[in-house]
């Protein structure tokens, strides 16, 4: 009783309008025909293609053809399609670009290259053509067809009637993303301290440091040195360091000792001291008083010393001046 279905379904398998056979004879010649359609001079042809869709007006792409020929057959390469427009949608052109030679075959790896130079309305299929290209033996020539290849092009842009709405909702222009700074961070901040170091030490080099300089002039030490002694208890031995710290900076302003005669080519020489004549002489003739005139001077107070700051710290607001 069930021999007779099980032999059914095998009868049915066999039958020419089953699935089976359909797809029996659908994988022989996949396998036949090819080795029927080969010429005997091909050895292999190899059409390496992209994808065949998602293209636009101004891409390019390129088909890899590999041809290998039975030697002594040649690829005759005038014989390769010329560059230009092909059809309403792509120019092409073509160049062999490796030769390889072997004793029994001769390989051509040959690049097609095609672009796009038309927009559709809407998805449009595109073929590219069939090339035939010719190969030369020692007594004949064979044709070698390069098979066309379909692909589809959009419209970067879809057109809709002008007074239809737009299927969806235009999404507004994505900012660009952030550029994280953290990492970048630490090199900043090395490269600013070496840009700063570097200016500095070019000032230093050219001009000096101008705070640094006018702290370091003559009458600015010894505003305060005369400080210093300001602040201690005074009596005559103060007076007499002070003085003698006030004639250092005289001293070392104009590059010599400088006496009492001497004060009209000072102040001649260094005009930014105008205005202070009077009391500079009055100054030169108290230390005469002081330190050369025999017998016994008349004791100085601290109103003394008071005169001695001010007229320092006029001379130092003067020294500041260019010269």
């Amino acid at each position: 009783m069930n021999s007779i279905p099980t032999r059914s379904r095998a009868i049915s398998m066999l039958s020419p309008h089953s699935y089976f056979m359909r797809g029996a004879v659908v994988l022989a010649c996949c396998f036949l025909v090819p080795a029927f359609a080969q010429s005997p001079a091909v050895k292999r042809l190899q059409v390496d293609t992209p994808r065949a869709f998602g293209y636009v007006i101004g891409d390019v792409f390129r088909h890899r053809v590999r041809l290998e020929l039975i030697a002594p057959y040649r690829l005759e390469t005038d014989s390769l399609p010329a560059g230009g427009k092909i059809n309403r949608w792509l120019e092409m052109r073509s160049r062999v670009l490796e030769l390889t030679r072997s004793p029994d075959a001769t390989v051509y790896e040959i690049a097609f290259d095609y672009q796009i130079f038309n927009a559709p309305a809407v998805v449009q299929g595109v073929s590219t053509p069939a090339h035939k290209v010719m190969a030369a033996g020692p007594a004949d020539r064979i044709a070698v067809v390069i098979p066309a290849w379909e692909f589809s092009v959009a419209p970067i842009i879809s057109s809709f009637p002008a007074d239809s709405e737009l299927p969806v909702a235009l999404r507004p222009p994505r900012p660009p993303p952030p550029i994280p700074l953290a990492p970048h961070m630490a090199r900043f901040a090395l490269m600013a301290v070496i840009f700063t170091a570097t200016l500095l030490y070019l000032g230093w080099m050219r001009w000096g440091v101008p705070l640094l300089a006018r702290a370091n002039r003559p009458f600015a030490r010894a505003y305060r040195d005369l400080k210093r002694l300001n602040r201690r208890s005074f009596d005559q031995s103060v007076y007499h360091g002070a003085l003698r710290r006030m004639h250092g900076a005289f001293n070392e302003t104009a590059g010599r000792a400088l006496f009492s005669a001497q004060l009209e080519t000072f102040h001649a020489r260094y005009p930014r001291f105008s205005g202070l004549e009077q009391p500079i002489e009055q100054l030169f003739a108290e230390s005469q008083s002081v330190f050369f005139t025999p017998g016994s001077p008349a004791l100085a107070d601290e109103s003394h010393l008071s005169v001695l700051l001010r007229l320092c710290r006029e001379c130092r607001e003067r020294e500041r001046r260019p010269a």
